[in-house]
């Protein structure tokens, strides 16, 4: 079976009709969970970690992010307050999908300027549902 497929970075300078969805995520298992979900849905440009984030973000203009909390460099809650920060991006939906069930890390989340929490293992319904909530919220 053919995997759906997702942008990379350098690869995002052309926008669809579809929302734009940027995900920072380094797991593997992961992005290919979220081609599968995401493709026909969103313009998904998958990144493996955030400082590429912060060096395209003119380029990506997304309509959502998704970051992991979990990442080698910045970390998902240092890079949702720098989005936070970003003059094009304070109305800009972040969804953090995490592994970590603690209350810390929801509560972090959350101070730190996150739209959204979910807890990973995460169904492709309930991840579409709640980006789709986030969108109509926007």
């Amino acid at each position: 079976m053919r995997q759906p497929v997702a942008k990379k970075a350098g690869d995002f300078s052309v926008k669809t009709s579809r929302p734009r969805l940027v995900a920072v995520e380094d797991d593997e298992d992961c992005q290919i969970l979220y081609r599968q979900f995401l493709t026909d849905d969103y313009d998904l440009v998958l990144l493996p970690h955030g400082e590429e984030l912060f060096e395209e973000i003119e380029s990506l203009q997304p309509d959502i992010v998704m970051l992991d909390l979990q990442l080698p460099g910045p970390d998902g809650l240092r890079l949702c307050q720098r989005l936070r920060r970003h003059p094009r991006m304070g109305q800009v939906p972040i969804l953090i999908l995490t592994g970590r069930q603690d209350d810390a890390a929801m509560l972090g989340s959350f101070e730190m300027g996150a739209t959204s929490f979910l807890l990973k293992p995460v169904t492709k319904r309930e991840l579409l549902e709640r980006l789709e909530e986030l969108m109509e919220a926007k």
